[in-house]
């Protein structure tokens, strides 16, 4: 199924995403000696757009996870996930 292929590629894109932020909290709340090993200023932190992406990607991947888990052979989940999808990931971004 395409919906498996896309929740492992969100699924690494989240995990990937997650230890970008975490690097960029350990570089911003700690003095690394000899400088900082990052260029430039690398504060994730402060970037609403990738909260954004990263709050849009973690919704999707739980509603996919969920579709697979739970509706895997019902055909009309992508009915019903796909509107759903749109409505909650619209309400997070104009929300924030």
């Amino acid at each position: 199924l395409i919906t498996e292929e896309v929740s492992h590629f969100l699924s690494w894109l989240l995990a990937f995403y997650l230890a970008a932020y975490f690097v960029s909290y350990y570089t911003s709340a700690k003095m690394v000696p000899g400088g900082s090993p990052l260029p430039g200023e690398f504060n994730l932190l402060s970037s609403s757009l990738l909260r954004h992406l990263l709050l849009s990607v973690f919704l999707w991947h739980i509603l996919l996870k969920l579709r697979l888990t739970y509706l895997r052979f019902n055909p009309w989940a992508n009915w019903l996930v796909l509107p759903l999808g749109l409505v909650l990931n619209a309400g997070l971004v104009f929300n924030l």
